[in-house]
């Protein structure tokens, strides 16, 4: 799953004081919502009209709004679906606990359905399936995108929204899902959801100053755990699979560092992961091997301390400006969009 959000003044195709190429397209990538790997669908906030889809040269309205709506696409490499959550006057009242209007729509079409309103959307490639958080009523829905129906909800612990707001969760397969929250010791839990009879269960509870992260990218899924403390000083990734009931661990990664992580899995290359790495001179992008734990530094810039996951194209941003880690930097001569 992604949010695109990138938020930059303006991004010229020349070079920096990094060896990586700066994303480039036609309008300020400030009013970006998404870009398709391809370069052919792309959706863009216009301020007096709201949410705009160009494909197949022409450009038309998807969801309207004012110049005081926010837009955020939500995605995953290899699903036709995107969810857009649209929240209204973000201005003038701002807070993370506020819900948004959640829409689904297939990527290009100019038709967006409304199912629910909710937070952090995110798309299960394997299945189609979306899933959102409900904070008022402590739970995580899961919608299946294909038949457009509620399928199940995972309830929450009834404690402090903020534990609730960092869930992550995967979808191990249609019977089971694997999500983590922190309990009222600010401990860390993985817990795994049987939807056939309903019953949770805590695989492991992790230091409180550690955090984290589950990834997917339709054919294999991932945890991260990394440090947040200097006590802790470590940071772990594992392939992770459920099978005959049995939750297996593979150790792919150990660090004496308190990595910053941001795991993207899902790029369309399933054999390589992607994360932060703290180094001796500083952050940045690595490239993890998943059949040999191969590890590659793929950026040098020091300070990489965001990485997005655009389509299968990665960015990361420095001093507000993006840059391209993988894929396509310049997309002016591909995208429809009007200067």
């Amino acid at each position: 799953m992604v949010s695109i959000k990138i938020i930059c003044l303006l991004l010229t195709p020349i070079w920096s004081k990094t060896d990586l190429p700066r994303f480039a397209t036609k309008q300020l990538v400030d009013n970006i919502r998404f870009i398709s790997s391809d370069s052919k669908t792309t959706y863009y906030v216009a301020p007096r009209s709201g949410l705009n889809v160009s494909t197949n040269y022409t450009v038309q309205n998807i969801l309207k709004g004012t110049p005081l709506d926010d837009f955020t696409i939500h995605h995953a490499k290899g699903s036709k679906y995107v969810a857009i959550a649209q929240q209204k006057n973000f201005h003038q009242y701002f807070s993370p606990f506020r819900e948004k209007d959640i829409y689904v729509s297939i990527i290009g079409s100019l038709k967006a359905t409304k199912i629910d309103t909710g937070l952090f959307p995110k798309i299960h490639p394997q299945l189609e399936w979306l899933s959102y958080l409900k904070l008022k009523e402590n739970k995580i829905v899961f919608y299946n995108l294909k038949s457009a129906q509620p399928l199940f909800n995972i309830p929450l612990p009834n404690n402090s929204p903020l534990r609730i707001l960092g869930v992550q969760r995967i979808v191990l397969n249609n019977r089971k899902v694997l999500y983590s929250v922190r309990n009222e010791e600010d401990s860390p839990l993985l817990n795994i959801f049987d939807r056939g009879d309903s019953k949770n269960t805590t695989l492991t509870i992790y230091n409180k100053f550690q955090r984290i992260e589950l990834c997917e990218n339709g054919t294999s899924n991932f945890l991260g755990l990394f440090g947040l403390d200097p006590q802790i000083n470590k940071s772990q990734i594992f392939s992770i699979s459920f099978l005959k009931n049995e939750f297996i661990e593979k150790s792919l990664y150990l660090s004496e560092q308190n990595d910053l992580g941001q795991m993207k899995c899902n790029t369309g290359q399933n054999d390589h992961l992607y994360f932060i790495k703290k180094y001796n001179d500083g952050v940045d992008i690595a490239q993890l091997n998943i059949n040999n734990s191969d590890l590659k530094r793929i950026s040098h810039t020091k300070n990489a301390e965001r990485l997005i996951n655009l389509d299968g194209n990665l960015l990361t941003q420095i001093d507000g400006v993006a840059y391209v880690i993988k894929g396509i930097s310049n997309v002016k001569d591909s995208d429809n969009l009007s200067n």
